[in-house]
């Protein structure tokens, strides 16, 4: 009779194997089943289960990412080799160590916060951003998800899976700080895409011209066109940028309350890694008050020439009237 047998993989309940097996293929020729070759199955499901743990020790192996473990303490049980590559470290420095001692003293307060919470719940999945101390003293920024496994008896830890996004980040700060240093600039900036349409205007544009962000996107900047600059020089100005080359001028354009106003332009191409023109950037400055110190200065200088031409004229006309008289 069937009973129980202790193999390699743990005990097989042979009666239960027996169970399993159909009425009438008992009474038929299956009646005696072949037990060596279940347990032959047994040991071929031990070996791809076998087979599944390498494959996963070589796909967390190979990965780009950083895979720890940590208990319920927040102590390092596993780092995975990337470790090394992203943050300086060799896998025997960090274990044992508790991750608190190197997360950002910024950054502290919240890790400590979700790390806590994900011990009251088991299986919940959570996601944070944290600044990391590398072996260099500098800083990594990992984008971090984890799940608490402390009730897996196959893991028995907190896994979470970390990506370095340091230069995402820094780019995205290097971003921050160009808008905001375009934003308070003190001239105008407009930059169109290549079919000239606005696609942005800073604040000094608004403040300038009076027309509003919303009011100008999409549209051409011939909406500032005054009428006092020639066709001529606007075609000679978009075959000059779309030729990849910078156009500088001046121009008397008309704000939205329909005042007059002059500024100073420097149109720029910016170019994509290939070289092809993606869009325009438009630098100008307000030179009215520049304007009307110049006509001011012709208009005086002028007058000065009236008035010494004038002063000569009389001079020259006494002189001939005392000598006349003489």
């Amino acid at each position: 009779m069937p009973g129980l047998y202790n193999s390699e993989i743990g005990t097989v309940n042979l009666d239960q194997i027996n169970n399993k097996i159909p009425a009438e293929k008992k009474n038929g020729h299956c009646d005696n089943i072949n037990y060596s070759r279940v347990l032959s199955i047994s040991e071929d499901i031990k070996d791809w289960h076998e087979l599944l743990d390498e494959r996963y020790k070589i796909l967390i192996e190979n990965s780009i990412d950083i895979i720890s473990i940590l208990d319920s303490k927040g102590s390092i049980l596993y780092y995975s080799p990337s470790t090394e590559e992203i943050l300086g470290y060799n896998q025997s420095e960090l274990i044992g160590n508790r991750i608190f001692d190197y997360i950002h003293h910024e950054d502290l307060q919240n890790i400590m916060q979700v790390f806590y919470a994900s011990l009251l719940n088991s299986g919940k999945k959570f996601s944070i951003e944290l600044r990391f101390l590398k072996a260099d003293g500098s800083y990594a920024y990992l984008e971090s998800s984890g799940v608490n496994l402390l009730d897996n008896p196959s893991i028995k830890g907190i896994i979470i899976n970390s990506r370095d996004i340091t230069k995402r980040k820094s780019d995205g700060l290097e971003n921050q700080r160009l808008k905001t240093a375009v934003e308070q600039s003190y001239e105008s900036i407009v930059i169109t895409d290549t079919n000239g349409d606005i696609q942005y205007v800073n604040r000094k544009f608004e403040q300038v011209t009076g027309f509003s962000k919303a009011e100008v996107f999409g549209k051409k900047p011939s909406i500032l066109k005054s009428g006092f600059t020639g066709d001529e020089e606007y075609k000679e100005l978009w075959e000059t940028i779309s030729s990849g080359k910078v156009w500088e001028g001046e121009f008397k354009n008309k704000k939205k309350d329909g005042t007059y106003y002059w500024e100073s332009a420097k149109i720029t191409p910016v170019k994509d890694e290939n070289g092809n023109i993606v869009s325009f950037i438009a630098i100008k400055g307000d030179i009215s008050e520049q304007k009307r110190r110049e006509d001011e200065l012709v208009k005086a200088l002028d007058e000065k020439e009236i008035h010494d031409t004038v002063t000569s004229n009389t001079s020259t006309l006494v002189t001939e009237s005392t000598a006349w008289t003489c």
